[in-house]
């Protein structure tokens, strides 16, 4: 016997769909939902992003965007914001 593919699940938030997407921190808006929010768009829909934090919280991060290996507390307010500009 032999049964036919199930089809793929339509794409969510398309055509004329708002779209919420809250995220930890800057960039994983690409890396965590790029395809939904391209869908999104694509369609004609609208995508809004909250980002729950900058992302300065990442010691390894401000440490290797400073060259501090004791980074202090402007070079994590200033990671954070060059984050968010981005």
């Amino acid at each position: 016997m032999h049964r036919r593919p199930v089809d793929p699940p339509a794409p969510v938030g398309l055509a004329g769909q708002t779209v919420l997407v809250v995220l930890a921190h800057p960039d994983d808006e690409s890396l965590g939902a790029g395809g939904l929010i391209q869908r999104t768009l694509a369609g004609g829909g609208r995508v809004d992003v909250l980002f729950m934090t900058n992302g300065d919280g990442y010691a390894e991060a401000v440490e290797l965007a400073t060259g501090h290996h004791e980074p202090s507390t402007d070079d994590y307010r200033g990671s954070g914001e060059r984050r968010r500009a981005e």
